[in-house]
């Protein structure tokens, strides 16, 4: 619990800071999307990875590493919530 508050404060601030569409605010949507999906809430954490990944390809590109880490991580969660 204390992990997800600190993370959507993160996430509130670097928005402030940077705004939507930034690869800061996409860092911090990738590490709630890894939260989640270590808790298993498949839901929560394909949403946030999916956010991520449209910010980061925006932003940095397809062939970017912290593109291709949060697209293999959306990749996992997908295979992993079709096994529910």
């Amino acid at each position: 619990k204390e992990a997800e508050k600190l993370y959507l404060e993160a996430l509130k601030i670097n928005q402030e800071i940077f705004s939507d569409k930034h690869k800061e605010v996409a860092v911090v949507l990738n590490n709630l999307g890894s939260l989640y999906e270590d808790q298993e809430k498949y839901v929560e954490a394909k949403k946030y990875y999916s956010e991520a990944l449209k910010m980061l390809k925006q932003t940095v590109g397809k062939t970017h590493p912290h593109y291709q880490n949060t697209s293999a991580s959306l990749k996992r969660v997908k295979k992993s919530q079709n096994k529910k």
